[in-house]
């Protein structure tokens, strides 16, 4: 019937979102209020807030289990949120302003564009750090993954390319 079914206040401006893996949960930043939002889909109502750091901006959930992952502007990290438990598990610190987020296909690494620092940073979900960072063109934004997982695409604002990262040793 492509009509809309309701409208969810969640007291502020949402930004980008994902919906959990097992789709019970649809998370949206909220950057005026410092943390993700979390809307139950059964209920269809909005729930909490879960803080995560200053200037929210992307959020990626994993493709298994209960983890999302959120990146912060404003404090230059990333935040792993367990949706099951509404907890943060980790705040990991990431490039300068921390932007789009990728996941690899089994959610072991995350690559995240870092624009005020023309980097990516690679982090390892399971250790919840950095791993590597890779220097790309001048403001990265966008990013994506192959299927296979085999190569990452970043597009750079200002260097007005996209580049693309062989995986294999990431």
């Amino acid at each position: 019937s492509k009509e809309i079914l309701k409208t969810i206040d969640v007291g502020g401006g949402s930004h980008h979102m994902a919906v959990s893996a097992d789709e019970s949960l649809v998370l949206m930043t909220i950057p005026s209020r410092g943390g993700i939002g979390v809307i139950d889909v059964e209920s269809q109502t909005f729930e909490k807030i879960i803080e995560t750091g200053s200037v929210p901006n992307y959020v990626v959930a994993a493709p298994a289990g209960p983890m999302v992952y959120v990146s912060n502007k404003g404090d230059d990290t990333v935040t792993a949120v367990d949706t099951k438990a509404g907890e943060v598990i980790a705040t990991i610190t990431a490039g300068v302003r921390p932007d789009h987020m990728v996941l690899n296909p089994d959610g072991t690494t995350l690559y995240v564009t870092n624009a005020g620092s023309d980097s990516v940073s690679v982090i390892d979900t399971t250790a919840m750090r950095v791993v590597g960072t890779i220097l790309v063109g001048e403001t990265p934004h966008g990013i994506g993954m192959s299927a296979s997982g085999d190569a990452v695409y970043v597009a750079n604002t200002e260097s007005q390319n996209v580049m693309i990262i062989d995986t294999a040793d990431s």
